[in-house]
């Protein structure tokens, strides 16, 4: 419709996503935490790499 794709991204990201973009200081000012996989997890901060990603992997649908 119009040209757009409504899109709503994961509110958590994997932890080393950020710590490799921004470096480890970054995680003292995320909320991140060890979830139940035992997967180490932050809330996104900002939407950059979560819609990089999204973009990468459907680039031939836009």
């Amino acid at each position: 419709r119009c040209g757009f794709v409504e899109w709503d991204g994961p509110v958590l990201e994997p932890t080393d996503l950020y710590q490799k973009k921004s470096g480890p200081e970054i995680v003292t000012q995320l909320f991140n935490f060890t979830d139940k996989g035992e997967r180490e997890v932050a809330m996104r901060p900002e939407l950059t790499p979560t819609l990089a990603r999204v973009v990468a992997a459907h680039e031939r649908e836009f």
